[in-house]
């Protein structure tokens, strides 16, 4: 808050709000002015930054509802969307479109939209520094729930939601303070093949011009009236044609559609295409539109990779994705298999390409130089080896895997959990305890480690953590690779661990909790324990001498279907 002085900072150099000797007097906040908005010219207008100035400085006049570029200030933590002003209740001029978007954004992160000075007096904020110097929308996204936020929350709630509202924002970028008004593109599916040059290209569109977050005040919502798709130009772009959809269920009327329309690919020329769908509501407005690329090339050129995948012990049908990747174009192409028969299918553009195939409880399997032919169709068959279990504790049969420093303790129903679980109730201040396997592993040979677990992290919150960490050298010293705080609810984990914990003979694995100097919680329980393995030693123990994982001739490259 160094850019004005007012009723939301103090002039006291020991307080938290200290907005500095004089408006923009420390070097951070000059560099970020300038490069947001330039520096002033006559009549004080900035130019040379990267948003523009579209509004004189005063308190009144409205930025243009054209305006482009939006500006953010995202830090923790409150669970808001904010927007101007900050430091009076009077409404910023462009109050409405600003509230509009802020309540678009908040539907996504479900935080609560509201004008800045809402939550306590500001001033010298980045949001009203650049909405009043510019016009730039401009908001400030408190994140999570604590300054120093847990991973566990941060990665599984904070992160993907708060990604999502800005993925709605970039979309809205055009024109912020028109666009949030009219219906949002939820989704668009167009082929998911490559497209022959003279083929349909069916596309279906999810609309919805409801998501706002009603939590502060009350957004007025209009049915969708239309929507229309726009190829290789967006909706706003000069000359774009519009090429009308129509509603699944055949009427536009609601608040959410699905608008659907089959598209020639006749004229289109050999290459990638970006596809727009663009909805309007009953009141003329425009909405946020959203695309999905297209790609098309000459029927000759065309090749298919079909086949099945299964399970080499049994084969069973493995649902696994196969990945079809050229090298050389760097075109990357993906097929699901089937659940009922282990079938699959894709098409890509001919050439020498490279095949990999994974699915979760599996090794995956990668071939080079596959060559396909444009116009054919090749068949290729994979039988996948199980990954290797070098671990699995439920706690059902007891402690004997464990070394367990107090409180650690196998106990029942711990936090609803079905079956036993190993715990820590009642833990003590100033703890720093573990649950260490009691032997080391032999890792010799094997790779591509995966530990499983499942975990209710009750401790209290930012002061008392569990972390999971291995040992490669038996214990002399440990890497970090989990860490939890504050979490009442059971949750399952699968990381990866780094390929440096694999290939040797002495692996080991603990639980630890450490608590400060006073409060504490239930405590952390851990349940359902597992570490797996690929590598060559996996391998060798499901792989008998001559026994092939690739099946009809796939390693000598020839085509068979």
């Amino acid at each position: 808050r160094n850019t004005t002085g007012g009723g939301g900072s103090s002039v006291y150099g020991c307080d938290e709000t200290y907005r500095g000797p004089v408006a923009m007097s420390e070097p951070e906040t000059q560099n970020l002015v300038t490069y947001v908005a330039g520096t002033p010219g006559a009549g004080g207008v900035y130019s040379g930054g990267v948003l523009e100035d579209r509004r004189p400085d005063n308190t009144t006049t409205p930025a243009p509802d054209d305006y482009r570029g939006l500006f953010f200030d995202v830090h923790s933590y409150s669970q808001l969307v904010l927007w101007s002003w900050g430091d009076t209740s009077t409404p910023a001029p462009n109050d409405a479109a600003l509230r509009t978007l802020g309540r678009r954004m908040a539907w996504f992160n479900n935080y609560t939209p509201q004008a800045a000075v809402e939550l306590y007096p500001t001033d010298g904020t980045t949001d009203d520094t650049f909405y009043g110097f510019l016009g730039a929308p401009s908001y400030t996204i408190e994140l999570g729930t604590s300054f120093f936020e847990g991973c566990g929350s941060f990665e599984s709630s904070t992160y993907p939601l708060n990604l999502a509202a800005l993925r709605y924002a970039a979309r809205a970028a055009f024109a912020p303070y028109r666009l949030p008004y009219g219906p949002d593109t939820v989704s668009i599916a167009a082929s998911a093949d490559l497209i022959a040059q003279g083929d349909p290209v069916p596309v279906s569109a999810s609309l919805h011009s409801a998501r706002f977050n009603q939590s502060n005040g009350t957004q007025t919502t209009y049915p969708i009236a239309s929507a229309a798709a726009f190829l290789d130009a967006p909706p706003w772009a000069p000359g774009a044609a519009a090429m009308p959809l129509t509603a699944a269920d055949g009427a536009f009327n609601s608040t959410q559609e699905t608008a659907v329309g089959t598209l020639s690919s006749a004229g289109l020329s050999d290459g990638r295409h970006l596809l727009f769908v663009q909805g309007t509501d009953s009141q003329g407005r425009a909405g946020t539109p959203d695309a999905v690329f297209v790609d098309v090339a000459p029927a000759a050129q065309i090749a298919t990779l079909a086949g099945t995948v299964t399970a080499h012990a049994d084969g069973t049908p493995v649902v696994a994705q196969v990945t079809v990747r050229d090298p050389v174009t760097q075109e990357t192409r993906v097929a699901q298999s089937s659940p009922v028969d282990g079938s699959y299918a894709r098409t890509l553009r001919a050439g020498t390409v490279e095949v990999e195939v994974r699915a979760p409880g599996y090794l995956s399997e990668t071939i080079q130089s596959v060559s396909l032919a444009g116009g054919l169709t090749q068949t290729r068959y994979f039988a996948l080896l199980s990954v290797c279990e070098r671990l699995f504790d439920d706690a059902e049969q007891g402690g004997a895997n464990w070394t367990a420093q107090s409180p650690w303790v196998i106990g029942s129903g711990v936090g609803g959990h079905a079956g036993k679980a190993w715990h820590t109730p009642g833990y003590p201040n100033n703890a720093n305890v573990s649950l260490m396997l009691a032997a080391i592993l032999d890792l010799t040979g094997y790779a591509d480690l995966v530990l499983e677990f499942e975990d209710r992290c009750a401790t209290e919150a930012n002061y008392d953590f569990g972390y999971v960490e291995y040992s490669s050298n038996g214990g002399a010293s440990w890497n970090e690779v989990y860490r939890c705080d504050g979490r009442t609810a059971w949750q399952a984990n699968r990381i990866e661990l780094p390929a440096s914990a694999a290939g040797g003979n002495a692996f080991r694995l603990r639980f630890r909790l450490k608590s400060d100097v006073s409060l504490n919680a239930a405590g952390w329980a851990v349940d359902n324990i597992r570490l797996s393995a690929g590598g060559q030693a996996c391998r060798d123990a499901q792989t008998p001498p001559g026994d092939p994982i690739f099946r009809d001739g796939f390693e000598s490259g020839g085509a068979d279907g």
